[in-house]
């Protein structure tokens, strides 16, 4: 920029910048796609000189004129068909012809509809979290962005000393000779939680939590608690107790539906120093290659009670320090370098 004010040819001030953010801000922050649009829109707007509104789509249509001229629409849900047909229509609704519009593959909800929405509504960014869907858009005409925009507030999610680590654990009244097993998330099948019932058989504690922001399949709760798993089924606003109480964290899940290509429990599990053992899951290996400290894959469900068992025994662990490409602040501060140079490349 140097000493002045960069501006674009179509007359954007970039010390100044307007940013839509668009997802579902209603209702509890206890799913990852709510809390990444609330966590990376408060981050933003923290920034200097950048104006930030977090929506939804609904909102935006029935008064556009409430959210200004925006430079950049980001969608952060999804995407399906709708991201692509609700970000061009948003930017004929509030935007200019240089409006940029950037797509989060966070939780591809994919169909030939999807495909063809995309290819000819094509964003100017896609922010891709794995490897499969960074080679699905390279074959496309955008930008692609592959760096976390699932993130962890390290302040918050850290690790606790041994001694607070037992009095965490005596107020939730859990058992002084367990080890406690942790997986938080969407109670549905679809995210293989029945293994949980596995843990009890080798003496563990596993204890599930399900967010308040998906409806829960109630026989599987019930099958989950009869083998003896403890369900937590509402809103906790201080979650990373539950974390800091844990011993491990364990990720079963293999169907893509059913989570975000980066599932946010396992940053914020490793952010507080918990062993991870999880399957390959999706984005896991982009940001988490083989040998990565504190998380071990398996590639056959049928040794994950196994690779538990050694995770608990063995001393290694995540290194939170790490992880500061994950923190909130610092990915807001990369978007906003992202956007900046997409309107300057007009």
């Amino acid at each position: 920029m140097g000493n002045g004010i960069a501006v674009s040819k179509l007359g954007f001030r970039f010390d100044q910048m307007n940013i839509l953010m668009i997802g579902d801000p209603s209702g509890n922050d206890d799913e990852c796609m709510k809390k990444m649009g609330c966590q990376l829109s408060t981050s933003l707007g923290a920034i200097p000189k950048t104006n930030v509104w977090f929506a939804g789509v609904k909102e935006v249509l029935v008064n556009p004129k409430a959210f200004g001229t925006p430079e950049i629409i980001h969608y952060i849900a999804g995407p399906s068909w709708r991201s692509f047909v609700f970000t061009r229509l948003l930017k004929m609704r509030t935007g200019s012809k240089g409006t940029k519009t950037v797509v989060s593959f966070i939780h591809p909800q994919w169909s030939y509809l999807a495909s063809l929405a995309f290819r000819l509504l094509i964003p100017d960014v896609a922010v891709v979290q794995s490897f499969r869907w960074k080679v699905y858009c390279s074959h496309l005409n955008l930008r692609i962005w592959d760096r976390p925009i699932v993130g962890v507030d390290l302040e918050r999610f850290r690790p606790v000393a041994p001694i607070e680590k037992q009095r965490i654990r005596n107020e939730f009244k859990f058992p002084k000779n367990k080890k406690v097993a942790l997986h938080v998330g969407h109670l549905n099948r679809g995210r293989n939680l029945l293994f949980m019932e596995n843990l009890v058989k080798m003496d563990l504690l596993p204890v599930v939590i399900g967010s308040t922001a998906v409806q829960a399949d109630d026989e599987l709760i019930r099958s989950l608690e009869t083998a003896g798993v403890i369900v937590i089924h509402e809103y906790i606003e201080n979650i990373e107790k539950y974390y800091q109480a844990a011993d491990c964290y364990v990720f079963p899940t293999i169907d893509p539906r059913s989570c975000s290509q980066i599932p946010m429990s396992i940053v914020e599990a490793m952010s507080c120093g918990l062993p991870v053992v999880s399957t390959r899951f999706e984005g896991l290996p982009l940001f988490f290659p083989d040998g990565y400290p504190g998380i071990t894959y398996v590639d056959d469900l049928d040794i994950l009670s196994e690779k538990v068992h050694e995770a608990l025994s063995i001393s290694a662990k995540p290194e939170p320090e790490k992880l500061t490409c994950f923190d909130w602040r610092n990915i807001a501060v990369e978007l906003r370098d992202l956007y900046v140079e997409i309107l300057r490349n007009e």
